[in-house]
């Protein structure tokens, strides 16, 4: 400013807090300026008297007020068109998108539900993998834990073993610390309102040791509490405690009548130990060690490493034992293996790991499809958006700025078919969990299934990563709205051929996608149709076999007893 303020002290101070009313290049640049024009009006008005002085300032405040929001609007205007990335500017564009979106509820809702179905797939799928590979086992180096199998000359494997396998394995074993055998079985527990049917196990003492696993309340089994005779104890479950006996810190020391045996309290077990889905309780094993019947195989063997000793060392050790053992009984050990895996190569064996990578193949070519159809939808709302695009343009929009607003919008659709997706993942993990639950084989993946951060993370990741694929697109072409061509057709325009030529690529790979889907699924039906008549097959010789068995046994008035059967039915085989 110049010196002209010094002549009337009071009115440049003032005037100096009018100028606040612009932003401040314009104050720094045009301040002296516009000082000296309101000074020579204010000179000549003040030989008029007070009150042409008071006119004079209250139109100049309103001015400066008025001109001063016109310029600070017209440059948020401005940036905003133009596509700088501030907060306000980000705000503006998701609150158009909304609007935008709300307008046409039926191109929203569809959109929404389509990415949904698609999450969600993705999702739950994602959660049956994720507890495969971060599977929460409940106790200490799994890793160290062994359950040892059986494999016969045809390649089967029996999870089952006999009792004098077990006998030899713990004899001649020197790579375990611990080796336990168990058996599933059921009992009536009785002595409440009514009696209830519960699962259980019953193991040998050591089975908890072998997963290094202490009861959360009072003890373990003991040595010779498996023993014939002794007295009969059980360790219970936190959900059979909770659910049967209202988490009562008493039952220690109490009894359960199961199958009206009076059987004491010993200990609960830790929360988290869960190693089958139902598992009540657990209760001594008592095996009959003078047991010579090496054909009826009816015990689970679970084993603990030894310190610094691997497992192929420990396999090593197994097959040098199941070779001398053949060698010793070739009638029913001749030809038969044994396997040994850890628990997590247990949980992650067979083809589980394959069948699941194929589900997630399967479910992201859903998701693909549904990003293809919501682009479609996207790209034909774009022919009837070229009027306000080109008015936008015309504004002095940029090329990026109209990208970033239909990206915008896609992450706003986004986001809407994440929060579905996660609900129907909820009722599908729901739904798997109880299916699971009740298949044999596959109890321990059941308990694995459950919505955490790594599931969420991956909702929000598949999520985004769908605003890409379905969005990117459409934005990018519906930036290239022609400002000249718009005007000169009135605004109607319908597409055009770059339109119409994208749109039918997507249809194109939407339905080259489906077309993968449904001849995996032919595959797959035909192998398991495959499978079925294999296992029939196998049923139909088991039959004869049986059929043999019994005959043999009336010829020769052999008492048929179920070893005597598998027996004869193993000679008989064919």
């Amino acid at each position: 400013m110049t010196d002209q303020p010094n002549r009337h002290p009071r009115s440049g101070r003032l005037f100096r807090l009018l100028l606040y009313a612009y932003p401040n290049d314009v104050r720094q640049q045009c301040s002296a300026e516009m000082w000296e024009i309101f000074s020579e009006r204010l000179a000549e008005t003040r030989h008029r008297g007070g009150l042409a002085v008071v006119r004079l300032w209250v139109a100049e405040i309103a001015a400066a007020l008025a001109s001063g929001y016109r310029e600070r609007h017209s440059r948020r205007l401005r940036r905003l068109h133009q596509g700088d990335w501030t907060m306000e500017s980000v705000l503006e564009d998701v609150r158009y998108g909304i609007r935008t979106l709300i307008k046409s509820r039926g191109f929203t809702a569809v959109a929404a539900l389509t990415l949904a179905l698609g999450i969600g797939a993705n999702t739950t799928i994602f959660t049956m993998v994720s507890g495969v590979l971060f599977f929460p086992f409940g106790f200490d180096e799994p890793e160290r834990a062994m359950q040892i199998r059986t494999i016969d000359p045809d390649g089967d494997q029996f999870v089952l073993t006999s009792v004098p396998e077990f006998v030899d394995w713990k004899d001649q074993a020197a790579s375990f610390e611990f080796m336990a055998a168990s058996q599933a079985t059921t009992f009536n527990l009785t002595g409440g309102a009514e009696p209830v049917r519960v699962s259980g196990v019953s193991v040998t003492t050591d089975y908890f040791s072998v997963f290094s696993v202490e009861p959360e309340m009072g003890r373990g089994f003991i040595a010779d509490e498996d023993r014939p005779g002794a007295e009969p104890v059980t360790i219970i479950t936190q959900s059979l405690w909770d659910r049967q006996m209202g988490s009562d810190p008493s039952i220690i020391g109490g009894t359960l009548m199961l199958d009206g045996v009076a059987h004491t309290v010993i200990g609960v077990l830790p929360e988290d130990f869960v190693l089958g889905i139902g598992v009540d309780l657990y209760v001594p094993l008592t095996l009959d060690l003078t047991d010579t019947e090496r054909g009826v195989r009816s015990i689970v063997v679970s084993a603990r490493l030894a310190a610094d000793v691997s497992p192929d060392e420990a396999r090593a050790e197994l097959t040098a034992i199941a070779t001398r053992v053949a060698s010793d009984y070739p009638v029913t050990n001749m030809g038969w293996r044994i396997e040994a895996p850890t628990w997590p190569e247990l949980l992650r064996s067979g083809n589980m790991g394959i069948i699941l990578i194929m589900f997630q193949v399967a479910v992201l070519f859903v998701l693909l499809i549904g990003c293809a159809n919501v682009s479609n939808l996207m790209l034909a709302r774009m022919s009837s958006r070229t009027s306000e695009v080109s008015i936008r343009v015309a504004m002095g929009a940029g090329r990026w700025r109209l990208v970033r607003q239909f990206l915008t919008e896609g992450v706003i659709l986004s986001i809407l078919g994440g929060i579905g997706g996660l609900m129907l993942s909820y009722w599908g993990v729901a739904y798997m969990r109880g299916a699971f639950a009740s298949a044999p084989g596959v109890t321990l993946l059941a308990r694995t299934m459950q919505i955490d951060w790594k599931i969420l993370l991956f909702t929000l990741s598949v999520s985004i990563a769908s605003t890409l694929v379905f969005g990117l697109l459409p934005a990018w072409r519906g930036s290239r709205t022609s400002l000249h061509g718009t005007l000169k057709e009135g605004g109607h325009r319908s597409g055009g051929g770059a339109h119409n030529g994208l749109r039918n690529v997507l249809v194109f790979s939407e339905v080259a996608m489906a077309g993968v889907l449904l001849i995996s699924a032919g595959i797959l039906i035909n192998s398991v149709i495959k499978v079925r008549m294999a296992e029939w097959r196998t049923l139909g010789s088991t039959w004869m076999t049986c059929s043999r068995c019994v005959r043999r046994c009336r010829r020769t008035n052999t008492p048929m007893t179920p070893r005597s059967a598998v027996s004869t039915a193993r000679r008989s085989r064919p």
